[in-house]
C-alpha cells in the first residue's frame, strides 16, 4: 500500500519532467507540478483514508467486541 502511494506520488513529477523536456505547457506549471505535486497527491490520499476510515466504522456493529 505505501509503495503504491509513493509511485502515485511521483506521478506529478514525472508529468512536470514529460512537460519541460517536451516543451508543452508552461514551465511554471512544470516547476509547481515537481515541488507541490507530491505533497497534494499524499494529502489527498490521507484524507481519502481517513474518510473511508470513518466511513467504515459508521455501519460497523457494535456488538464485534463480544
Amino acid at each position: 500500500m505505501l509503495t503504491a502511494a509513493l509511485l502515485l506520488a511521483l506521478l506529478p513529477v514525472a508529468v512536470g519532467v514529460w512537460m519541460i523536456a517536451t516543451a508543452r505547457g508552461s514551465t511554471l506549471l512544470s516547476i509547481l507540478l515537481i515541488v507541490f505535486g507530491p505533497m497534494v497527491v499524499l494529502c489527498a490520499l490521507l484524507v481519502l483514508s481517513l474518510f473511508l476510515d470513518r466511513w467504515a466504522l459508521i455501519g460497523r456493529p457494535d456488538d464485534l467486541d463480544k
